[in-house]
């Protein structure tokens, strides 16, 4: 036995020797010799996901690779893994997706383990050549927005694909792009094939009711934010369409949309209230009170090589050592920087700091606005310095007399998903609300719309047409009227009606409730408009 086989997790010793098959026949026999012979040869072990009662890992066998997933099993377990372990209700998920022709991974093998502590093993196969959805529709994004046929037969494979679990009975309630895998099949008409994975929770039976199958959607919808509308709108027809759904598109949309955002709303306080620990998403560094943050799903910036350059360098020098790092990489104008003045010892004040710039970076890039990506947070003793990413070099809104409407288009559609997202402009002078306006210019002469101060905003209850969402649209509008002229103050605000489908009373009412707002910090809030004269009111 080499050093690597001893080297296992706790988990995975007893699978190093004879395990007793409860399902799966002679060929979950033969796998389990495989990864008998596969561990004590130390072969590879890609560990995926580890806790002290449960592990999931990749293993490569004479037989395959697979993936296993290992369940820290008690006495009831032990006796009859089929019926009280977690492994067994997983394995009967699985067996019964496949019996409802659900494209999902196949059970090979359920394994006790008999030396050792109690361990229950699932093997399942491993789909080859399958990316997470979420990282194939970031990777392909510009090149599927370039192609409409290409786009287009992605939504309708996708919508098929979940119309499917929902006829068979599948509704999982945590539905998102992650959950999903996808692979190139030039045999199927979209190029493309689906699985779901991780149906551990799921006992198919009927096809579910068409409420919760739209709420489901609603957490679907989560992995398309910053995508345009009209491609979830494309694929919720479909939808409608395979599952044989005789409801319109317009209140299935308007269910779906209020699912989403109430999901969002959640997830972002829980993003926020832990922006500054470790995850899955998030690499945490301390050393001598100086806490470094960096953001794993960046893709490009060579994190390994940043290891080296932080371990040989003191934590004061850490800021100029991130800004070569990411400057080489990014280009010196791509890097954006903010420096926040820190209280020396002032944990709380901090902590504050921290939420209001790093935090609300990523609520702003979950809910599509168009701010900086955010790469890294460094937690200084006196200071908390930000770092992002945009398109080039930043300069004012203000500085362009005349804006282009394409600018001015992006700056509403952010104050729509920033408002839907529950985040607000603070009352402030109109130069403060300015300072966040920025315009990123490309390298080759293109311009784009940054908001660049996250700090200028505060969490409320979500509405685009709330109190709180008036009058941060009154404050934005009376800033850029100030600075620009009345004529794109007025234009914002009809810019925003627009966008939300007002009629044109409705329009005349929402500007009349923000020109209501005055300057400085005085708190008012507007009296909002009410969701029944949309319904009511007809566009005009």
């Amino acid at each position: 036995m080499n050093e690597a086989a001893t080297n296992l997790p706790g988990l995975l010793a007893p699978l190093r020797h004879e395990c007793g098959v409860v399902a799966g026949g002679d060929e979950a026999l033969r796998v389990s010799i495989a990864l008998r012979e596969a561990l004590n040869a130390g072969e590879t072990v890609q560990i995926l996901r580890a806790r002290p009662d449960g592990l999931s890992c990749l293993i490569l066998t004479v037989e395959g690779q697979f993936l296993v997933k290992a369940f820290q099993a008690g006495f009831l377990a032990r006796l009859s893994p089929l019926r009280f372990c977690a492994s067994g209700a997983e394995f009967r998920a699985h067996e019964a997706c496949r019996e409802r022709n659900i494209a999902c991974q196949r059970p090979v093998a359920l394994l006790s383990g008999r030396s050792g502590p109690g361990v229950n093993y699932l093997v399942l196969e491993r789909l080859p050549n399958t990316v997470p959805l979420a990282a194939y529709l970031e990777r392909e994004k510009e090149r599927l927005l370039g192609n409409p046929q290409m786009l287009r037969r992605l939504t309708s494979g996708l919508a098929r694909f979940v119309a499917s679990l929902h006829l068979g009975g599948v509704v999982l309630p945590d539905l998102g792009a992650d959950r999903i895998l996808v692979r190139a099949a030039r045999q199927r008409p979209e190029g493309l094939e689906f699985f779901v994975q991780d149906v551990a929770d799921q006992a198919p039976d009927a096809m579910a009711p068409l409420a919760r199958r739209l709420g489901n959607l609603g957490e679907f919808a989560l992995g398309f934010v910053g995508w345009p509308a009209a491609v979830f709108v494309r694929f919720l027809r479909e939808y409608l369409v395979d599952a044989g759904d005789s409801l319109e598109l317009r209140p299935a949309l308007r269910m779906v949309q209020e699912r989403a955002l109430a999901r969002q709303f959640e997830r972002n306080t829980l993003l926020v209230a832990r922006c500054s620990e470790a995850s899955a998403a998030l690499a945490r560094v301390e050393r001598e009170g100086t806490v470094l943050l960096v953001n794993r799903q960046t893709q490009g910036l060579d994190l390994e090589q940043l290891e080296g350059p932080l371990s040989d360098t003191p934590p004061q020098s850490w800021e100029q050592v991130l800004h070569q790092h990411l400057g080489l990489r990014l280009g010196e104008s791509s890097l954006w920087s903010a420096r926040l003045d820190v209280k020396a010892g002032d944990r709380a004040q901090q902590s504050r700091r921290v939420e209001s710039s790093w935090g609300r970076l990523l609520e702003l890039s979950q809910v599509g606005v168009q701010a900086p990506r955010p790469l890294a947070c460094l937690m200084l003793p006196t200071a908390v310095v930000v770092l992002g990413r945009v398109l080039g070099g930043l300069v004012p809104f203000r500085s362009t007399e005349d804006p282009e409407w394409k600018l001015l288009d992006q700056l509403t559609r952010s104050l729509i998903r920033m408002h839907r997202a529950g985040c607000y402009f603070l009352p402030g002078e109109p130069r403060e609300v300015l300072a966040g306006l920025s315009v990123a210019l490309g390298p080759r002469g293109g311009r784009e719309f940054v908001f660049s101060a996250p700090w200028l905003l505060f969490r409320g209850t979500p509405g685009a047409l709330g109190m709180q969402g008036i009058a941060s649209l009154g404050r934005v509008a009376r800033a850029l009227s100030e600075a620009m002229g009345e004529r794109v103050g007025r234009e914002l605000v009809w810019s925003y009606a627009r966008l939300l489908r007002l009629s044109r009373f409705d329009g005349e009412m929402l500007a009349q409730e923000a020109s209501r707002v005055p300057t400085g910090r005085t708190l008012v809030m507007t009296r909002g408009i009410e969701r029944s004269r949309l319904e009511r009111g007809a566009r005009t």
